[in-house]
C-alpha cells in the first residue's frame, strides 16, 4: 500500500520532518524577532503548513493567512492547522485577498534568495519566469501590504544534486542543471526495492544577480532595509536567514 498514493504533498511533508527535521524551528527562531510587532502576517507559499504552525506557537493571538497555488499542498495543511489560519488556493500573480497585512514573508516559496558565501553578492531565486511577472507579482504583493509593511524573503545555500533516503523505503532525489535564465531542479520520489519512480516534478527557476534584485525590487515598489539571521549552513543548503525589504 502506497500511503503517499491519495496527496503526494505528503513526500514534502515527510523529508522535512525526517531528514529536516529541527530546520522549521531554526527558521521560526530566526524569523520570530522580524514578526514579533506584527498582528497581520501573509505567508506566500504556506506549503504544508510547518513554518505557519511554529509561528502560531509564537504569536498564537496573530492573524496568519497562507495562500499556496497547490490544492494538495493546502489539504495537509489544513489537517495540520485546523482554523488557526486562513488558507487560499491563489497564485501571487492573481491573489486577491480582501485585507491588508503588516508583513509578508515567503521561506523558499515564490521567491527566496541564494547565499553565494560573499559578503556583497546575493543572488534571487524566483519560480516565476519573466521579469515583467515577477514585476506584477511583487506589486501585487505590495498592494496588500499596508504602508511601510514588509516583505521577508528566505536564504539558502547554493543547490547541488542530492539522494535522502525516507520510511517506507522511498529515495528522494534532486538533479540540478542550468539553463540559460537560471537553474533547472528534477525531483523524483523512487520506490528502493523495485526502482519504480513514484513521482517526477521539475521546477524553472529564474535567478537574478544583486544589481538586477535591486532593481527588480524598486521598479516593484520595495526597498532592502536589511538581513537578519544566521549565515552557517545548519544541513546541506539550508539557512535561517532573511532578506528584509519594506514597502515604500
Amino acid at each position: 500500500m502506497n500511503i503517499f498514493a491519495d496527496n503526494p504533498a505528503n513526500y514534502y511533508d515527510l523529508l522535512f520532518q525526517y531528514i529536516y527535521t529541527e530546520y522549521h524551528d531554526e527558521v521560526v527562531r530566526a524569523l520570530f524577532p522580524i514578526i514579533r510587532d506584527s498582528n497581520n502576517i501573509l505567508e506566500i507559499g504556506v506549503g504544508t503548513g510547518l513554518v505557519a504552525e511554529r509561528v502560531l506557537k509564537l504569536k498564537p493571538n496573530c492573524n496568519l493567512t497562507g495562500i499556496d497555488i497547490s490544492k494538495q499542498m493546502l489539504d495537509v495543511a489544513k489537517k495540520r492547522l485546523g482554523n488557526k489560519i486562513k488558507l487560499v488556493e491563489s497564485d501571487v500573480l492573481n491573489m486577491q485577498l480582501e485585507e491588508s497585512f503588516d508583513l509578508a514573508y515567503s521561506n523558499s516559496g515564490v521567491w527566496f534568495f541564494l547565499d553565494i558565501n560573499t559578503d556583497n553578492e546575493y543572488l534571487l531565486c524566483s519560480s516565476i519566469n519573466s521579469i515583467e511577472n515577477n514585476v506584477i507579482a511583487l506589486r501585487r504583493v505590495a498592494e496588500h501590504l499596508k504602508m511601510n509593511g514588509l516583505l521577508v524573503l528566505s536564504a539558502q545555500g547554493m543547490h547541488i544534486d542530492r539522494v535522502e533516503k525516507l520510511p517506507g523505503d522511498i529515495i528522494h532525489q534532486v538533479k540540478v542543471s542550468k539553463t540559460d535564465t537560471g537553474v533547472k531542479k528534477q525531483y523524483l520520489w523512487i520506490r528502493e526495492n523495485n526502482g519504480e519512480i513514484i513521482s517526477d516534478t521539475t521546477a524553472d527557476l529564474l535567478i537574478l544577480d544583486s544589481n538586477k534584485t535591486k532593481e527588480l525590487m524598486e521598479q516593484s515598489g520595495f526597498e532592502e532595509i536589511g538581513i537578519e539571521g544566521n549565515k552557517k549552513l545548519m544541513k546541506n543548503f539550508l539557512l535561517s536567514k532573511f532578506h528584509i525589504y519594506q514597502k515604500r
